[in-house]
């Protein structure tokens, strides 16, 4: 009995002491698992102090999104132009100071040429590396295809008749719709039909605001963009404005045609953007359920890079000439993105199929090993949705994708600084590489 008793009290112990036991074991399990429930990270070597330090290396963490709060404002003007076809197609030289005439070798809008992120030490001895370069040649042939028709564009000579002097750069582009060709180019743009036939002269853009008044209706300060939108055949046309580069108001004119003939008569308005950010380089793209918008943002004043303002434009009002018809803002500053955010360009639906019914808009943001810092210094595309909500603009939401950042093939962006670093063929001049963004995402890159 006495022996049982004994046994008994060893096993009492040694089940006492295992429980004793116990909490520390759980301790110290907890000391070998990092903060997201990943022993195998710390397994590899790296002290939980050091934790937020390895995550940052592996892959880019998105910005706590409460601190981007929407901020939303209508339009301060809205009016109905006369028909484009009807507009003068120049305009006599002002001299009292309220349209700023361009002089040969004057640059237009020089914060387009700033050097918002400079290279890293680090890359200064890297090897540049073309990841996508083929090895063999595509095609058989030397001989290029021939293109089905060409003609000539907008020249810089046609801004002598419309402002009297000459511009520089042309920041142009154009879009191209079932019947026609619609091009833009500081300051003016032009619409020919598909064979190439002018159908009205060269215009200037602030003309097609004339009915609007203000900023936008007297000055041409340019980054003109045109769009085509195929899911209301509509045509869209905008500049920005501002009376000093140094102070708001800064406006964003906007103009939308009201049929597909954009010959015709067009919805215009006039947006001021919020606070003391310039706003610069501004992109677009064509959703069904707004008008997106991207810009490089400048703290006036002093032209003090301040990351990326990210805009929606209410699209459904905008169509049927709605004179409420506001904006959505979303502000990526260098407080809120500190690895700072610049040259990002929205999607734009470009094919016959449009995007799903609810789908948010998608924000691309182009990353590279030599000029991003780490934590963000890898070559690849951060990829973000914009959700905007017009009837509860608080609503809206600004959120990077679960896939971001996605990998692409090693590139090097490095490129000598200012306007005349590219060589062009068989002339003594040279252009510049707006290698920071293409003008918008197509959706076809988004698939899966």
């Amino acid at each position: 009995m006495k022996r049982k008793s004994i046994w008994l009290v060893i096993a009492l112990t040694v089940v006492g002491v295992c429980f004793l036991l116990m909490p520390i074991g759980h301790a110290d399990r907890l000391a070998k698992t990092n903060d997201v429930g990943d022993p195998a990270l710390l397994g590899n070597g790296h002290p939980l102090g050091k934790l937020p330090a390895v995550l940052s290396a592996t892959k880019p963490r998105p910005q706590i999104e409460e601190k981007l709060v929407p901020i939303s404002a209508p339009a301060v003007a809205f009016a109905v132009s006369d028909p484009v076809r009807d507009l003068p197609s120049a305009k006599a030289e002002v001299t009292d100071g309220s349209q700023t005439i361009e002089r040969e070798g004057h640059e237009k809008n020089e914060l387009n040429a700033l050097e918002i992120k400079s290279e890293k030490a680090s890359a200064k001895k890297a090897v540049s590396i073309d990841g996508a370069l083929q090895g063999t040649k595509p095609i058989e042939t030397e001989t290029p295809s021939v293109p089905s028709l060409t003609f000539d564009g907008l020249a810089d000579t046609d801004n002598v008749a419309l402002i009297g002097g000459l511009v520089a750069p042309s920041d142009e582009n154009l879009d191209v719709g079932p019947n026609d060709v619609v091009q833009t180019v500081n300051d003016g743009f032009r619409v020919w039909d598909k064979n190439g036939n002018p159908r009205i002269g060269p215009k200037l853009i602030s003309s097609l605001f004339t009915k609007l008044g203000g900023v936008c209706a007297t000055t041409d300060r340019g980054d003109p963009i045109v769009l085509y939108d195929r899911m209301a055949d509509r045509w869209f046309i905008t500049q920005f404005g501002f009376t000093n580069s140094q102070a708001p108001p800064f406006h964003q004119c906007v103009a939308v045609s009201k049929n597909g003939d954009p010959t015709g008569v067009y919805f215009t308005y006039d947006f001021i953007t919020p606070g003391a950010n310039f706003p610069d380089y501004g992109k677009f793209g064509v959703w069904p359920d707004g008008y997106y918008m991207t810009v490089n943002q400048f703290l006036e004043p002093g032209d003090h890079f301040n990351g990326v303002g990210m805009y929606a434009l209410d699209r459904k009002k905008m169509l049927v000439g709605d004179p409420t018809a506001a904006f959505i803002y979303f502000d990526l500053n260098i407080t809120v993105h500190p690895e700072g955010f610049n040259s990002t360009v929205p999607s734009d639906q470009d094919g016959l199929e449009a995007p799903p019914a609810g789908a948010p808009n998608v924000f691309a943001y182009l990353l590279s090993d030599e000029f991003e810092d780490p934590g963000f210094n890898t070559d690849s595309l951060r990829l973000f949705n914009f959700h905007a909500d017009f009837v509860t603009p608080a609503n809206s939401t600004f959120i990077e994708r679960p896939e971001s950042p996605v990998p692409v093939a090693a590139y090097d962006p490095r490129n000598p600084p200012g306007r005349s670093e590219v060589k062009e063929p068989e002339c003594n001049t040279a252009t510049g590489a707006a290698w920071k963004r293409w003008s918008r995402v197509r959706p076809s890159m988004l698939a899966g």
